[in-house]
């Protein structure tokens, strides 16, 4: 009898900087007893929790320290466009920090050397010493390292939807090795750290060319070959800038100074009492009752996923020892597939979302535009809520992170957002149709406006808002627009927010919309306005 392979140990390596930064962005304001902004905390506590459900023998993390890189050095521009870092997340970090280490968790960070790096280093060594790696980030760029030993888990949504990452899933999702990834971004770029890559050159034309030539290097030396000739011209003036642009993206594996040290970070440095005292404290009791007693116990944290508890006030949670108000609660701490909004990416998901609105009876649907005056057509994204536990976000301009094509997807959705079903709900469905209609769409079916029946209901407030309808119908806070765009001199625009953060806001108010729709059309039947409604209102 042949014996089974020897099973391998596994380590979990925590990028701690990615992830607080998706969960800040990711989740809704959140402030501890004091007052302290602990929304990326609270996320990151939750995604560290998934991580060790899988019960590993080691758990490791690493933060960025600041300052400049080796990347600095070589590329001038590189995350030379990243906004300042919001000041309500700079202190979440050494907060983090805190929670960590009372798990008992080692931390490995290098002045001048990026937690990516780190990892890779970590990861390449315990390969070497017979071990698994699970990777835990908020972002992509550690596909380039996925191999047999290696995988990398990743949001999918929210902060507890996750997909994991193994050789044979880089394959489906990119038809590259996940080596080839990189090599990606040597062609394509990356906006989020302001790597230029090769201007005119996109994702699919970027696939075809790797899986060609195999490499940005092999590429460059065999450019003769390239077709059609505008990609051969565009290689020919931009080869260096792709090979620069893949170097500053490459994640290294040789990091002086970082030894993988296993005496450390095992499952007898592990401490329960202390991990839920720190979580206890700043008011995140729901995690701390998942906190198991060992990594070998799951069942702490095997059960079933924990809403966020009703607000007292506005972004608080109640204190220990005080009874929760029966309020309405906000949006989900933890997100969920029940609370979570769902951001589309690519193009099948893309198809599952139309089809599956095409064939709703009523939905939710909402333009929003990047400036005040929609027939100007510039459009951001799209909202699509088909109940309110299915909630989708389709970014079309975010500076810093990839999006859909805009014409592409307005041809896709055009039969349908032309088609009187579905019944199209909305909350002032006339800026929706101009910005429609500056792209030939003309948007049909949407026929149960809330600006509109808010009006008739109180046609004493001029223009009633969303956040009012929710604190009087719904008895709920909602965030208004200046929390996302601040106002003024200073006010942004939704291209340079960050995508899960538009999604959590234009999420919420969506499914806010979903909520007051039935109430609002109850209010109208009693009042006997439902017929001005539907039959004059509405059509004009």
């Amino acid at each position: 009898m042949v014996p089974e392979p020897e099973k391998k140990q596994r380590l979990v390596l925590i990028d701690g900087h990615s992830l607080v930064y998706r969960a800040f962005f990711a989740l809704p304001s959140l402030t501890d007893r004091d007052g302290k902004m602990v929304n990326a905390a609270y996320g990151f506590t939750s995604m560290l929790l998934l991580a060790l459900q899988e019960h590993p023998d080691y758990v490791l993390a690493s933060f960025d320290l600041g300052g400049r890189t080796f990347r600095h050095e070589e590329l001038a521009q590189y995350k030379a466009t990243r906004r300042p870092t919001p000041p309500e997340l700079t202190p979440q970090f050494p907060l983090t920090r805190d929670i960590v280490r009372a798990f008992g968790i080692p931390i490995y960070e290098i002045q001048g050397v990026e937690a990516d790096d780190v990892i890779g280093t970590l990861a390449r060594q315990a390969r070497e010493q017979g071990l698994q790696s699970t990777i835990v980030t908020g972002d992509l760029d550690a596909l380039q390292l996925v191999n047999d030993d290696v995988f990398v888990l990743t949001s999918k949504r929210g902060v507890s939807e996750t997909i994991l990452y193994t050789p044979d899933r880089v394959r489906e999702r990119y038809g590259l090795e996940p080596i080839q990834t990189v090599d990606l971004k040597g062609l394509v770029g990356d906006v989020s750290d302001n790597i230029p890559g090769i201007r005119g050159i996109g994702e699919k034309t970027a696939i075809k060319l790797i899986q060609e030539f195999g490499s940005v290097e092999s590429l460059v030396e065999n450019r003769e070959r390239v077709m059609p000739p505008k990609i051969k011209k565009l290689l020919d003036e931009h080869w260096e800038q792709a090979l620069l642009s893949k170097k500053m993206a490459t994640i290294l594996l040789d990091v002086a100074g970082v030894t993988l040290d296993l005496s450390h970070g095992s499952a007898k440095d592990y401490r329960p009492d202390a991990a839920r005292t720190i979580l206890s404290d700043l008011g995140f009791r729901s995690l701390a009752a998942r906190v198991p007693q060992t990594w070998t116990d799951g069942s702490a944290m095997s059960a079933p996923p924990i809403f966020a508890p009703p607000a007292r006030e506005q972004g608080r949670l109640p204190l220990d020892g005080q009874p929760a108000e029966p309020r309405q609660p906000t949006l989900a701490l933890e997100s969920t597939a029940t609370e979570s909004v769902t951001v589309i990416r690519d193009s099948g998901d893309l198809e599952n979302l139309i089809a599956a609105f095409a064939a709703a009876e009523r939905a939710g649907f909402q333009v929003v535009t990047l400036d005040d005056v929609p027939r100007h057509g510039r459009i951001a994204a799209l909202v699509v809520g088909l109940n309110e536990r299915e909630i989708f976000y389709v970014p079309l301009a975010h500076e810093e992170e990839r999006c859909l094509e805009l014409r592409d997807v307005l041809r896709r959705f055009s039969p349908s957002l032309q088609n009187a079903k579905p019944s199209k709900l909305g909350f002032n469905q006339k800026a929706d149709y101009l910005a429609l209609r500056a792209h030939g769409i003309e948007l049909r079916g949407a026929d149960w406006d809330l600006l509109v029946a808010a009006y008739l209901l109180n046609s004493g407030v001029r223009s009633p808002s969303l956040e009012a309808l929710a604190s009087d119908v719904l008895h709920r806070s909602i965030e208004g627009r200046e929390a996302l765009f601040g106002s003024g001199k200073a006010a942004t625009t939704c291209d340079q927010v960050e995508i899960m953060r538009a999604a959590a806001f234009f999420g919420e108010r969506m499914r806010v919309m979903l909520q007051l729709a039935p109430r609002l059309e109850s209010e109208l039947d009693r009042l006997g306005n439902a017929e001005l409604f539907r039959d004059l209102e509405m059509p004009l």
